[in-house]
């Protein structure tokens, strides 16, 4: 637990860090979990 809590700190400490990664994780996103991709996920489990 206070690894993660480390972490969480790490990445708060720094403004620039957070963006970047803000940044970052919303492009894994958006690339990744596309409703094509959903939808194809969707239909692959059934």
């Amino acid at each position: 637990m206070e690894d993660l809590a480390q972490g969480i700190n790490w990445v708060l400490e720094d403004t620039e860090r957070y963006n970047q990664l803000c940044i970052r994780a919303r492009q894994k996103v958006e690339q990744e979990f596309t409703l094509e991709i959903q939808a194809s996920n969707v239909f692959k489990a059934v």
